[in-house]
């Protein structure tokens, strides 16, 4: 991982990344648009109206691309974070989306003791993007 796809990774953690669910339904939007995209293509008998829909789903197809390969390295970030806890913390705050309360009820520990883990995590987190950067 670049620097540049380290800084997009850290960024997206510690600013209220976008859940899963939610790049799901941004990929399923985009494949709706790039449907349509192609149907109106094969509609237009007007050559710019098709070049047009052509630059549109490619310009849909390299965003959700993006997004998944974010989604990815998000992930792979949270898999190296070495305590199990805090793994799950950051597995149930961002990749599922969850609130601290209902992570806390999840894992059956106070709201005070998710917050310590999340704190955490996200120490772990800089940390290993730091030394991940350092290496490069």
């Amino acid at each position: 991982m670049d620097l540049l796809e380290q800084q997009r990774v850290k960024a997206w953690l510690l600013s209220g990344a976008r859940t899963e669910s939610e790049i799901v339904s941004l990929e399923r939007s985009a494949a709706n648009i790039r449907t349509r995209a192609v149907s109106v293509a094969s509609l237009c008998r007007d050559g710019q109206a098709t070049a047009a829909a052509e630059r549109y789903a490619a310009t849909v197809r390299d965003y959700t691309r993006r997004l998944s390969e974010q989604a990815a390295a998000v992930r792979a970030v949270i898999e190296s974070v070495p305590d199990e806890t805090e793994r799950a913390v950051l597995e149930l705050r961002y990749v599922r989306g969850l609130t601290i309360e209902v992570v806390a009820d999840i894992m059956n520990y106070s709201t005070a003791s998710v917050i310590r883990h999340h704190r955490a995590a996200l120490s772990s987190v800089r940390d290993i993007l730091n030394a991940s950067a350092a290496d490069e």
